[in-house]
């Protein structure tokens, strides 16, 4: 198994125990981890959080550099993308992971209330 595949395992690992205790935030409702090589695997998404403001993607990388790589590749800003170290506890990946979800949810918000 690749390290990526690891990072992305070691994501779901964390959501699922935060959801089991009851912490993660009400906007979200769900997320899903995509299959390697599905439709939107191949466009860059790992996850996708079901919120209140709609769906939210990530994409999970094991570095900092293959994270550069990722976002001058893919300048899609509807994409957050977050660094993961596998070697981190489930709580700190949790927070990295929701901290993310949570600047794409407000930077969309932002967007609702812009005067026109």
């Amino acid at each position: 198994m690749e390290l990526g595949d690891s990072a992305e395992r070691c994501v779901d690992e964390a959501l699922n125990k935060a959801k089991s205790e009851d912490k993660l935030p009400e906007w979200i409702f769900g997320w899903n981890r995509q299959e390697k090589w599905s439709g939107m695997d191949r466009k860059g998404i790992d996850f996708m959080f079901q919120t209140d403001v709609g769906p939210i993607f990530l994409q999970i990388k094991s570095s900092k550099r293959n994270a550069r790589e990722f976002e001058r590749e893919h300048p899609n800003d509807k994409i957050r993308t977050v660094v993961v170290n596998v070697l981190e506890s489930p709580m700190i990946i949790f927070e990295q992971v929701i901290d993310a979800v949570a600047k794409q949810r407000n930077k969309f918000l932002a967007l609702r209330t812009a005067p026109v």
